[in-house]
Order: structure tokens, then C-alpha cells, then sequence
């Protein structure tokens, strides 16, 4: 970082974007399995492709390139697909850190950053879900989560009630 800020001082541009990534664990496996692609390097490939998705389209498209290259994709892969448009949910968020077990979803922000704290404070008390900041900044939702569709039914709907209240 700092060797792109001399970098960028000395040629009069603006600093790097920070690249970061958001911690998300839904407790599923989240993989392309052997059995679905047998090629290790075919895989690695698929899984850098993965990493670079950034929208609900380009995800699509990768879903279908599975679908047409290697037929239906098994549960874990359909388990990343959905990990990565929870990723791009976050990444647009500001949520650097989800965790969603059978109790409720933890969540936390970049930086423990929220654009319009009082709307998040109003939104809290107002709530007819449990909803409680814990000592460590995080938020901690909590909600009774079955199986794996309620997971990620619950995760998205989340994120989408916060960024609803950053403006």
C-alpha cells in the first residue's frame, strides 16, 4: 500500500481503490465438486472466473456456462452461486463479515461503518425482528434459520432491509 501511494504522489494520481473481500459463512458447502468437474485445472480456472463476478448478470451467464459445459450444477455449486451474489450484495453494502447459523445472522460492517447511523438506530428499535448491536459493532439478527434456503432467504433480505437505509 504504501509503495501505491509514494507511486501515486510522485505521478499526481489518486491512490488505489482498496481491494478487500467480505468474510461470508452460511455454514454450506460452497464448492465445485470433483465428481461435477473432474479436471483440477478446469476447476481452478472456474473458481477464478467465480472470484471476478461483480453483478446478478455475470453470475447468470456463469451459471449457464456451467449448465451448458457440464450439465446441472450439484447443490455446492448452486451453494457458491448464491455466496457470490450475497458477496456482490456486500461488497456494494459496505458488509465486510456475515455469519448465518441455525440461532440468527451476525453481521459487521467495513471499518464498523455505517453511512446514516440513525436511520440504522430507528430502524433497530422499530424493527419487528430481534435485531441488537453487540459490543463489538456487529449486528446480530436474531432468527430461528432451518435449512439452507431460509439462510439465504434471511442473509439477502437483510442486506437489502440496511441498504435501504443508507441514503
Amino acid at each position: 500500500m504504501l509503495k501505491d501511494a509514494v507511486y501515486s504522489y510522485k505521478n499526481k494520481e489518486t491512490p488505489l481503490e482498496e481491494v478487500w473481500s467480505p468474510s461470508i459463512s452460511l455454514g454450506l458447502p460452497v464448492l465445485i465438486p470433483d465428481s461435477y468437474i473432474y479436471d483440477l485445472s478446469t476447476r481452478m480456472t472456474l473458481y477464478r472466473k467465480a472470484g471476478d463476478l461483480r453483478n446478478s448478470d455475470e453470475i447468470n451467464d456463469f451459471n449457464e456456462e456451467l449448465f451448458d459445459r457440464f450439465g446441472p450444477p450439484p447443490l455446492e455449486v448452486n451453494n457458491l452461486l448464491q455466496t457470490l451474489v450475497i458477496k456482490n450484495m456486500c461488497l456494494k453494502s459496505n458488509i465486510s463479515f456475515i455469519d448465518a447459523g441455525p440461532k440468527g445472522i451476525v453481521l459487521g460492517f467495513k471499518n464498523n461503518f455505517f453511512k446514516n447511523t440513525e436511520k440504522l438506530l430507528d430502524f433497530i428499535s422499530k424493527s419487528s425482528e430481534k435485531i441488537k448491536i453487540r459490543p463489538d459493532q456487529k449486528l446480530f439478527m436474531e432468527k430461528k434459520l432451518k435449512n439452507r434456503e431460509e439462510k439465504i432467504e434471511q442473509v439477502i433480505k437483510f442486506i437489502n432491509k440496511l441498504e435501504g437505509l443508507k441514503y
